[in-house]
C-alpha cells in the first residue's frame, strides 16, 4: 500500500450522495487505486432509488456508522459536497462564517468528531476519513473543458464541454 501508510485496510468504502460520484468513484478512482493494492468502492447515502443531494446528516450518519460496524477491517471515506449542505451537518454552521479555505476542513473535523463521540473510544478513528469538496462534483468537470476531454479520450468535445461552461458567470447553480 504504497503512498498510505496510515491504513492497514485494503478496502475503502466512500459513501457518496449521487449517481455522478457512485459514477467517479467506480470508473476513474477505483481502477486507478485498484493498480495500487487498494480496493475501492462507493456506496449512495440513503435508501436504495436515492435520487441523490447531500440531504440531512442524519441520514448520512445512520450510512456511516452502520458500515463502520460491519466493516471493522475497512476504511471508510465520504464525497459530499458542501455547496447547498443542511445545517444539520456538524459544524456546517460555523463553516458558513469561516474562510472560503477553512469551510470543508471544518465539517470534515466536526464529521470525524460526532462519529468518535457516537461511537466511544474503541473506536479506531483512521478508519474514517472524511472528505467534504466545496463545489458540487458535476460543475467541477467543466472546470478544465480540455482535461475532462483528455481524460475520456475524446478530444473533440472539449470545444462543446467549454461552450456549456461559458453560458456560466460560476460552476454552482444558483450562485451570484
Amino acid at each position: 500500500m504504497a503512498g498510505l501508510p496510515f491504513m492497514s485496510s485494503r478496502r475503502v468504502i466512500a459513501v457518496v450522495e449521487g449517481q455522478t460520484e457512485q459514477t467517479f468513484i467506480r470508473e476513474v478512482l477505483a481502477p486507478w487505486l485498484e493498480g495500487r493494492g487498494i480496493y475501492l468502492s462507493p456506496r449512495l447515502v440513503g435508501k436504495p432509488g436515492h435520487k441523490g443531494g447531500v440531504g440531512q446528516y442524519p441520514r448520512a450518519k445512520k450510512d456511516i456508522l452502520a458500515l463502520l460496524k460491519q466493516e471493522s477491517s475497512t476504511v471508510i471515506t465520504t464525497m459530499f459536497d458542501f455547496y447547498a449542505m443542511p445545517s444539520s451537518w456538524p459544524g456546517r454552521e460555523e463553516a458558513g462564517k469561516a474562510a472560503h479555505k477553512k469551510k470543508a476542513l471544518i465539517v470534515e473535523a466536526a464529521l470525524l468528531q460526532d462519529v468518535v463521540q457516537t461511537l466511544g473510544g474503541k473506536f479506531d478513528p483512521s478508519r474514517l476519513i472524511p472528505y467534504v469538496q466545496m463545489y458540487e462534483y458535476e460543475a467541477l468537470l467543466f472546470t478544465k473543458p480540455e482535461v475532462i476531454a483528455d481524460v475520456v479520450r475524446r478530444p473533440e468535445i472539449a470545444h462543446k464541454l467549454a461552450t456549456i461552461r461559458n453560458k456560466f458567470k460560476t460552476p454552482e447553480p444558483g450562485a451570484p
